[in-house]
């Protein structure tokens, strides 16, 4: 199995180094692939690999690269079975594009507005159950579907429809709500003014 992270690794705090490297323990032979603009640059793959170790994960079960053109960058995803999502500073595009690649997500949400787009994006695409409360709902839930390779591959089957037919894709909706927006904030700043 292979999990993956593609946020910047600015975002990969000590709970997601403490939270996947227990993940990895209790999965034999699992991977861990992060891919990030500058996973290539010898001090920063050199520090996420030390942070791995700290908690006794290999360096060969961490893949650490850079990022690459947008097509190529997609084509990774490829790579991954389930994704994690950083914690407490959540994707939000990444969360996206790994839906749409047919990987699904684990988050856990924050307390704010940037910790809480994933769970977002999950929840607007019918997957809430992939949004838990805390380090022990995050390792519980990877485990299990790393567990349950037929289960995962009918929901990772599936993944892409769910992201085509929800408002995610709906430009012209967005649009149409977002000009309703602009126009109610207009109207209210023309009342202030008089």
């Amino acid at each position: 199995v292979t999990f993956g992270n593609f946020n910047t690794l600015a975002k990969m705090s000590p709970t997601c180094i403490r939270m996947w490297s227990r993940v990895l323990s209790s999965v034999p032979g699992s991977k861990l692939l992060l891919k990030a603009r500058e996973g290539s640059r010898p001090s920063i793959r050199d520090y996420v690999l030390e942070q791995f170790a700290s908690h006794g994960i290999e360096s060969e079960r961490i893949l650490c690269e850079d990022g690459a053109k947008h097509r190529e960058f997609l084509g990774n995803y490829n790579r991954l079975d389930i994704a994690f999502d950083s914690y407490p500073y959540t994707g939000g595009l990444t969360t996206i594009e790994a839906l749409m690649m047919g990987v699904p997500v684990i988050t856990w949400p924050g307390d704010h507005f940037a910790g809480r787009h994933a769970a977002t994006h999950l929840t607007t695409v019918g997957m809430e159950d992939w949004i838990v409360e805390g380090e022990d709902a995050v390792h519980d839930l990877a485990v299990k579907w790393a567990n349950d390779l037929d289960g995962l591959a009918k929901v990772r089957a599936g993944l892409r429809e769910k992201v085509l037919s929800s408002p995610i894709t709906d430009g012209p909706k967005f649009a149409k709500n977002l000009e309703a927006a602009f126009r109610h904030m207009w109207h209210d700043y023309l009342k202030v003014e008089d």
